[in-house]
């Protein structure tokens, strides 16, 4: 990065570097990394923030150039300087993961998003749009952040923003590839995918460029080999100079912030040599922190910077009021830059009217204030009236009018002003504006200040009113005719009247003050500057770049030139803006619609990879002929949830399950086989029923007569009650025999199965699939084995392993699949949310269908009906 100094670097790393890196980067790992293993925010996280740690290590390259690779330009970032850091930090993250037995390659992995969140994260704090991002921003303070090289004015931030989005979704691809396994197709899908977003981020970013200034180069006309122009910075056909168009930087609107830049193309020079540097320009409007200006900058055979020579069209200012009269660190009437008048309580609160000066037109002002009431008049007549509770401190004796040393100059004319110590009556008021000349009233204590202004010459502007505050004129502050006689006029830029040890004048209320005012818009004629400079030992090139910089307002330029002395040969190439169609061309920034374009990518990239984030399928291997076959293949199918201990979830899986293949308009009964402990019919809605599967069993009722309607259209049958269990081999038979001749009209018959191995005995043939239900637990998957030997000895069917209460642990999903022989087809997140479905007893299906669990099952389900 460049950066001004090294406490701007400290201040820009921890304030918003940590905080906006670390935003994206949580981002990109939920979107990413949801449900594929073990949480890693924590590596994306660091891995964001790393690149900008090099600046504290030395030893760390700090340009890693391969800027030559594009077109010669250098890269911003430092032609990613971090690179060499990022991977140095993934080597680490690698090696520590290696040592508790996690994958080495991961961590290159998620490395390589974190950095391009933190890509994406330096193209919007270089952008004007980044305030309204991150409303904490320290541009918000006045705090400048980054000092711009020259070499920055080459390459547009849009380059960073891409590379961040193409990084991200390269890993992403790189993860679904090895982790996924997806095969062809999803391959192929993955890579359309990308490639997707990106014919849709290129253009969008390439013609919509959310940098703050760096918009890419525009040539064109006569310039093609001298000028280019960013932000905002056009060919003016409606202002001419010498009969030609002339070039225009225009920021909108009153804040000081970035602005546009005109820059010419490295020019050589002779070192040790005197160049006169000279320039026409006219300002409109303009301020600021920084000021417009055409300037010369110097570098040396390495491109670095090494001086620069200003030429300054107009002073810029730390405030955007302009004063009329000030009473140093008490009160001051001033204009604001839409020309409201205000009275300002210094240090404490500005008192803003709604009356409007116009320009160019000469108005009577009257301002009172007293008993927390401040009234403003135009023309002798009351035009606002605010309250105003802030008292203002008495201040020093120095008094200040047109402006003061620290800025607040006026740009226009003043003339008659009166200052009392006292509450003038609205009458008195209107009878100074039809007769200015003569004092408001006869009281020998009226006015305690007035400058009639009508000396016409000199530097002293007497006071008439016997106090002997005469103000000195600072800085060539010119005589005019004004309101009646002669006035003082001000440029707005540095001239102001002065009086350091005035007598009388009010700092606390009661007070009014009156005078005659024309403001005069920041409009200039065409100026020429000048100025001779030499070059250093060392120079070698220089360029010319004109620029507001941190300054608003319109700056038109023409005429650069620059002379090496005793020739008139100027060594700008096309110095004159001839006139020409190819001219006239409006280069827009479109930097407000950054945050709108930022935020329809995300969405895009959200919705889309979503759908690719790699998690396990049901019955699908890589070999796509062995899918051609479907497993399970009768008109109706029974499926056993069994596990090998209590507690694993299997009746929450069971009703759940049963509720998602209903939604898909399959019917779906579900049996609660565990006839001692029956949980069935309490989270599907049935506490209590009067006969169950038991009735069924002893031959009292038919299974029509124990069959209820649950939720989402499932039918329940519950066990009814039985303390014995399957202890007794009678029981066993009788449930066998039952389910094989379970009548055929539904399409899938659900068997909720108690823990253990008893219950498994009444399982056989090939017409029962089973799914063995685990969690997290490394007893819950031992039982589990037990269980899966008995099926296999007794040929039934193991159709996979459903996880439950997974807590994203990657390398679980492959140990659970090597020491069950079996796929895990389908992965419950660890929820509160499915938590506190089963203590209200509820189905999540049902009460959240939108949450992760019911998503997962959701899918499952479809894979099921897909396999028919």
């Amino acid at each position: 990065m460049f950066y001004a100094n090294s406490n701007i670097i400290l201040t820009e790393m921890l304030f918003e570097h940590i905080i906006y890196s670390t935003s994206i980067a949580i981002i990109a790992s939920m979107i990413h990394f949801k449900k594929t293993g073990r949480d890693y925010s924590w590596i994306i996280i660091a891995s964001a923030l790393a690149p900008d740690l090099d600046m504290f290590a030395g030893i760390i390259f700090r340009k890693f150039d391969i800027g030559i690779l594009i077109n010669g330009n250098p890269l911003k970032h430092g032609d990613f300087h971090n690179i060499a850091f990022l991977f140095l930090f993934a080597v680490l993250v690698g090696l520590l993961l290696k040592m508790t037995g996690m994958k080495f390659k991961d961590s290159f992995i998620f490395a390589g998003i974190g950095f391009g969140a933190h890509m994406l994260e330096d193209s919007l704090v270089y952008n004007p749009a980044y305030a309204f991002l991150w409303p904490f921003s320290m541009r918000l303070f006045g705090i400048g952040i980054i000092d711009y090289e020259p070499d920055w004015y080459r390459i547009a931030n849009t380059v960073v923003l891409l590379a961040g989005i193409i990084i991200m979704i390269l890993c992403a691809t790189v993860r679904i590839l090895y982790e996924g396994k997806p095969g062809l197709q999803r391959i192929i899908k993955t890579f359309a995918l990308a490639g997707i977003l990106l014919a849709i981020t290129i253009p969008m970013f390439w013609f919509y460029q959310v940098d703050e200034g760096l918009k890419d180069e525009v040539r064109f006309g006569n310039f093609v080999d001298g000028w280019q122009f960013t932000n905002n910075t056009s060919w003016d056909p409606t202002v001419p100079h010498n009969g030609s168009h002339s070039a225009r930087i225009e920021i909108s609107g009153n804040e000081s912030k970035k602005s546009g830049v005109w820059k010419s193309n490295k020019i050589l020079v002779k070192p040790d040599t005197n160049y006169t540097f000279s320039s026409w320009g006219k300002i409109e409007g303009t301020g600021g922190i920084n000021s417009p200006g055409v300037r010369v900058v110097q570098l040396d055979v390495n491109g670095k910077s090494m001086s620069t020579t200003n030429l300054i069209f107009s002073k810029g200012i730390t405030t955007k009021w302009s004063d009329f009269f000030r009473k140093e660190n008490s009160w001051a009437v001033q204009i604001g830059p839409n020309n409201n008048l205000d009275l300002e309580i210094t240090g404490k609160q500005d008192t803003i009217s709604n009356i409007v000066a116009p320009n160019n037109v000469w108005t009577h002002i009257a301002i009172t204030f007293d008993d927390n009431t401040v009234k403003f008049y135009t023309n002798g007549s009351l035009a606002d009236t605010k309250i105003q509770k802030s008292v203002p401190n008495p201040g020093s004796n120095s008094i200040y009018i047109g402006g003061n040393s620290l800025g607040t100059y006026l740009s226009g004319e003043l003339d008659e002003i009166k200052i009392f110590n006292r509450n003038l009556k609205a009458e008195e008021i209107n009878a100074d504006y039809l007769n200015p000349v003569k004092p408001a009233s006869d009281q020998p204590s009226d006015p305690v200040s007035y400058w009639s202004f009508n000396e016409g010459a000199g530097i002293v502007a007497s006071d008439s009113s016997g106090n002997g505050n005469n103000v000195t004129l600072i800085n060539g502050t010119t005589w005019t005719t004004g309101k009646n006689g002669k006035a003082l006029e001000f440029d707005g830029t540095n001239d102001y009247a002065v009086k350091t040890s005035a007598i009388g004048v009010p700092g606390t209320p009661p007070f009014s003050i009156l005078l005659w005012v024309n403001p005069k818009s920041l409009s200039n004629n065409w100026t020429q500057k000048q100025t001779i400079f030499r070059t250093g030992n060392n120079t070698s090139w220089v360029y010319v770049t004109a620029d507001l910089r941190q300054g608003y307002g319109t700056f038109w330029f023409d005429d650069v030139g620059l002379f090496e002395e005793g020739t008139d040969r100027n060594i700008i190439p096309n110095s004159g803006f001839e006139m020409g169609v190819n001219h006239i061309i409006e280069i827009s920034s479109l930097n407000k619609y950054g945050p709108i374009i930022l935020i329809f990518v995300a969405a895009i990239l959200v919705l889309s990879l979503r759908k690719y984030i790699p998690r396990k399928k049901f019955y699908k291997e890589e070999n796509k002929e062995e899918n051609i076959v479907p497993i399970i293949e009768r008109r109706y199918h029974i499926i056993a949830i069994a596990s090998g201990k209590g507690g694993v979830g299997k009746t929450t899986i069971a009703a759940n399950l049963g509720i998602m293949l209903s939604k898909l308009h399959k019917k779906v009964t579900i049996i609660d086989m565990d006839l001692a402990m029956p949980n069935l019919e309490i989270i599907t809605g049935w506490k209590s029923t009067p006969v169950g599967l038991i009735d069924v069993l002893e031959g009292r009722v038919g299974l029509d007569r124990v069959t209820y309607a649950g939720p989402e259209g499932i039918k329940i049958i519950p066990p009814g009650v039985m303390l014995e269990g399957y202890s007794k081999e009678e029981t066993k038979q009788k449930i066998a025999k039952l389910l094989k001749n379970l009548p055929v009209d539904n399409d899938y018959i659900i068997l909720d199965m108690p823990p253990g191995r008893e219950a498994i005995d009444v399982l056989s043939g090939d017409d029962i699939g089973v799914l063995l239900v685990v969690n997290s637990n490394k007893p819950s998957i031992l039982d589990a084995v037990n269980i899966k030997a008995l099926l296999d000895k007794k040929n039934v069917k193991t159709l996979g392993v459903i996880l439950n209460r997974y807590k994203r642990d990657p390398e679980l999903i492959d140990e659970i699949e090597k020491t069950l022989d079996s796929k895990v087809v389908a992965v419950i997140p660890e929820s509160k949310i499915v938590n506190d479905a089963y203590m209200n007893e509820e189905c999540f299906a049902v009460t959240k269908e939108g949450c992760d669990a019911s998503k997962e099952l959701m899918e499952f389900a479809k894979e099921i009906v897909e396999a028919m």
